[in-house]
């Protein structure tokens, strides 16, 4: 049984400030995770996490909590589809690797403030130039947007089979460019090789040549000798 003393650890994967009302005149800002990997932690007590939970700050999955803790806490504050709440790492796999269920549970976010998590999740993949997302995932990320500017709750976004097309996985991808790289290096040193062998061949060559025009015999001095028959 949770007290409302307790403190507990709420954490922050976020890679910018997260504030958090906590009671009428008190709020909490979480520090950018610096890799989105390593939350930053602010201990919280259950009095506040039920206030700041007047918000969308859990069900909307901006701030979450230890593993070991999270279900107790999340059934304690109500939210029983806490399971169903996307984390930033599950986004990127959706974006990368689409399920039928990973599309659905991105289209059918209702809330515009939740749904730029995953554009935040999108537009960082895109940046680091490394990762293969499909033209088909694009594009519902930006009609969904636009669904929610434009105040369309409902989706009528229908995923389809087509859909589901997984791209090549990262570490795929990965391995195919240093494969290529490898290969890359190979072939220059393949080249070289050649150029060395080409020009050591060229220089025998001409060396031979040379040796030729210096043992070619000389001509004796005088008539040629008259034909006696």
């Amino acid at each position: 049984m949770i007290t409302q003393a307790e403190k507990i650890n709420v954490l922050n994967y976020n890679e910018n400030k997260v504030s958090v009302m906590v009671s009428p005149t008190e709020s909490f800002t979480f520090e950018p995770s610096v890799d989105g990997e390593i939350p930053s932690v602010i201990p919280m007590t259950f009095e506040q996490i039920r206030y700041a939970n007047n918000y969308n700050t859990f069900r909307g999955g901006f701030l979450f909590f230890e593993k070991n803790k999270e279900k107790e806490i999340y059934e304690e504050l109500g939210i029983t589809n806490w399971e169903c709440i996307l984390n930033n790492k599950e986004i990127r796999e959706i974006l990368l690797s689409p399920s039928y269920d990973g599309l659905k549970k991105i289209v059918d976010i209702k809330d515009s403030a939740v749904f730029e998590r995953v554009r935040a999740a999108f537009h960082k993949l895109k940046a680091e130039g490394t990762n293969d997302i499909s033209v088909r995932v694009q594009q519902i990320i930006s009609t969904r947007y636009k669904e929610l500017q434009n105040k369309k709750v409902t989706t009528s976004i229908v995923i389809e089979k087509k859909d589901l097309a997984q791209s090549v996985p990262n570490k795929e991808v990965e391995s195919l460019k240093a494969e290529n790289k490898a290969m890359q290096e190979q072939l220059a040193n393949m080249q070289e090789m050649m150029e060395k062998l080409l020009a050591q061949q060229s220089a025998k060559t001409e060396t031979n040549e040379s040796k030729k025009e210096t043992t070619a015999p000389k001509k004796s001095p005088g008539r040629p000798k008259k034909n006696t028959e």
